[in-house]
C-alpha cells in the first residue's frame, strides 16, 4: 500500500491510499470497509484500474 497524502486536522487524520498489488478480486474492500467501520473511521474506498484507492478519516 502506499500512502500518497495524508493531513493532520484538528478532529483527526484523513489519508489518501492507493494499494497495488493483489487488491480486486480477494475481499480487499470489504476486509478494509468492515475494519474502518468498527473503527469509527469514515471515508469511502472503489475499485480503480489495477489498484483500490480510498480516502478515510478518523480520531
Amino acid at each position: 500500500m502506499e500512502l500518497y497524502s495524508s493531513q493532520a486536522r484538528s478532529s483527526g487524520v484523513r489519508a489518501h491510499i492507493k494499494a497495488y498489488g493483489k487488491v480486486q478480486g480477494v475481499g480487499f474492500r470489504f476486509f478494509v470497509n468492515r475494519r474502518a467501520s468498527a473503527s469509527g473511521v469514515k471515508g469511502w474506498i472503489r475499485n480503480a484500474d489495477g489498484f483500490v484507492e480510498a480516502v478515510m478519516e478518523g480520531d
